[in-house]
């Protein structure tokens, strides 16, 4: 996996902290969206939010939708993350 994946995921985990919210927060918030938007794609599991701040994983747009509205930003700025 390449360098700035490992550090999009370490930015993900630092802009979770600082809001004070824990994976289990994200994981209940990212089914809040995806019961509205009516698609378990956008559901983000524990294990998963673990993969992409420590391993480096990429999330889907899906899950990027989620994490945006989690953290209260933009897609824009997510995506920025990963140099997109």
């Amino acid at each position: 996996m390449p360098p700035a994946n490992r550090n999009a995921g370490g930015q993900l985990r630092e802009l979770r902290e600082s809001l004070g919210l824990s994976i289990r927060d994200v994981w209940k918030l990212s089914e809040q969206v995806a019961d509205g938007k009516h698609s378990r794609d956008f559901r983000i599991p524990p294990s998963c939010l673990s993969l992409i701040e420590r391993k480096g994983k990429v999330p889907s747009i899906y899950r990027l939708h989620s994490l945006a509205h989690a953290y209260n930003t933009s897609m824009r700025k997510l995506l920025s993350l990963y140099g997109i």
